[in-house]
């Protein structure tokens, strides 16, 4: 258990319900649990929302409120983190994480729900390389994108909720030279 920037939470998680499937089991060991704080708290994030495993074996997560991506190694050590739409009208941020299909997992995609972009990040130098989307419900802009996921052929899925509450595909078409290059 960590909290932001790898620290000890300040509180201990809640009890699983008891006879809850959703309880994680002892087993596992490794378990993310943040509580919502201030701002910027040194010890705890705020509505974590995105987690995903790197093939290289990091672990990166969404911290919505503080508009971030944090990037920990699967013990929990603090390596890095990444700001996303930070000066946009919105107050939250990332929902959802994805990853490019190469076996390098290249890019990073993130559903930044409040600002209504899908941004494309390299998951290396967490440069942000491209972002796309409005407010509005036309086909490719959204309502409150929170969740996205790659198939096995690079397509990506946005699930919206609020006003938006659809599903949209984004066929990969492949990668044009500028996205190539370092």
């Amino acid at each position: 258990m960590w909290g932001a920037f790898g620290n000890t939470p300040m509180d201990s998680p809640p009890p699983p319900a008891r006879g809850s499937a959703n309880a994680p089991p002892a087993a596992w060991g490794l378990s993310l649990y943040w509580r919502p704080r201030a701002r910027g708290h040194s010890s705890s994030a705020s509505l974590t929302h995105g987690v995903k495993v790197s093939n290289d074996g990091f672990v990166y997560v969404g911290d919505r409120d503080n508009r971030r991506i944090q990037v920990f190694t699967i013990d929990g050590k603090y390596v890095t983190q990444v700001f996303v739409n930070r000066s946009g009208p919105s107050a939250a941020g990332v929902g959802g994480i994805a990853f490019s299909r190469d076996k390098q997992q290249q890019f990073m995609y993130l559903a930044d729900y409040g600002n209504t972009h899908l941004v494309t990040v390299n998951r290396k130098t967490l440069d942000i390389v491209g972002q796309f989307g409005n407010r509005s419900d036309k086909p490719g802009d959204f309502q409150g994108v929170h969740h996205i996921a790659t198939d096995s052929k690079g397509n990506l899925y946005t699930a919206e909720v609020v006003s938006g509450n659809r599903a949209q595909k984004f066929a990969f078409k492949g990668l044009s030279p500028a996205a190539t290059t370092p």
